[in-house]
């Protein structure tokens, strides 16, 4: 007689679908025998959730996962957000290349690796959704005095307000750059 599995890893991120789901459950299913499969799981289930969902899909149809995450800065991801998915990529990879990382001797990576996955999902694509929501519950008449109000700060610090942004648009895009330059050096290394 069979029993059916008891999973005690987290379930899935509601906004985690298709692919990147189906291979969350299998990681889900997979944990009680190895920690390591399901590390390599995880990062297959980030790679398929960047590709599909997030349509991070950087020039060449055979992109990496890390031009994947560097393609993140370029949509505004925030850093921390980012860490989160190197996080997921290196311990999948070293799941399946040798490495410092001794899964036997810690099986919390792997639950760290799901709360990883899913607090990503939830900061690309959750948090957005929840933030649509709450805007779509102010009554319309309210919502158009809050823009009026707010184009009018606009207009009254615009030259600040252009002077920040101009600053942090050439921040971001030394950030960018590096990020690029990080991505090209693993592929040129992978390689």
């Amino acid at each position: 007689m069979l029993w059916p599995l008891k999973l005690d890893a987290p379930e899935p991120h509601e906004d985690l679908k298709g692919a990147a789901l189906e291979i969350f459950e299998e990681a889900r299913r997979v944990l009680p025998h190895s920690t390591r499969a399901t590390a390599a799981l995880l990062r297959l289930a980030l790679d398929h959730f960047l590709h599909d969902q997030l349509d991070c899909k950087p020039n060449s149809p055979t992109s990496t996962i890390d031009q994947k995450i560097a393609e993140l800065k370029v949509k505004g991801v925030h850093e921390d957000v980012i860490r989160t998915a190197d996080l997921i990529r290196l311990y999948g990879n070293d799941a399946v290349h040798p490495s410092e990382i001794k899964f036997d001797e810690d099986p919390s990576i792997a639950d760290e690796l799901f709360s990883a996955i899913n607090l990503f999902v939830d900061e690309t694509v959750g948090r957005q959704k929840r933030l649509e929501r709450h805007r779509a519950l102010i009554p319309e008449d309210k919502r158009k005095v809050a823009e009026e109000r707010d184009e009018k700060i606009l207009k009254k610090h615009e030259g600040k307000i252009q002077a920040e942004d101009n600053r942090r648009k050439k921040e971001e895009q030394r950030k960018r750059n590096r990020e690029l330059d990080r991505a090209r050096n693993a592929e040129q290394a992978e390689e």
